[in-house]
């Protein structure tokens, strides 16, 4: 893939050995990761959304958080979050907690259930991502070395 007609093409960082990479040469790795994702989630009981499954992963990486700090960190308005995590409750996945200091202030929780499932779609993307990777053309993703 070429930048458009009068563009320079952007170039990134790869590797430790001061190599640059064309973005443009990276962006067909982008779709094939989003792609990824969504085949993790498929066929799971229950079946979850890429946002609610950002939820779960919010939760389990940074601990209980309000609807409206999920709203943030999703991007979206804080109705449209409730909504999803109305949904990751109904599974039992997440689980809502009113605040020890504050009770009028409520939290959503991980329950067990939802780290468990948190924990097979991990599982499903390391499979997805090895298979992934085999496939890639000599792309060197490693971290700089750091002496």
């Amino acid at each position: 893939m070429t930048a458009p007609m009068g563009q320079q093409p952007h170039h990134i960082h790869c590797g430790g050995d001061g190599h640059e990479c064309s973005v443009e040469a990276l962006l067909p790795l982008v779709g094939a990761v989003v792609a990824l994702a969504v085949r993790c989630l498929t066929g799971l009981e229950p079946e979850l959304t890429l946002p609610q499954y950002r939820i779960l992963q919010l939760l389990d990486s940074r601990g209980p958080r309000r609807v409206s700090e999920i709203a943030a960190e999703l991007g979206v308005m804080r109705p449209a979050a409730s909504r999803l995590c109305d949904r990751l409750q109904r599974h039992r996945l997440v689980e809502r907690r009113s605040g020890l200091a504050d009770r009028r202030e409520v939290h959503l929780h991980l329950t067990p259930a939802g780290a468990a499932l948190l924990g097979e779609i991990i599982n499903r993307q390391r499979a997805a991502l090895s298979d992934l990777a085999a496939t890639l053309p000599n792309l060197d993703i490693r971290p700089p070395h750091r002496p």
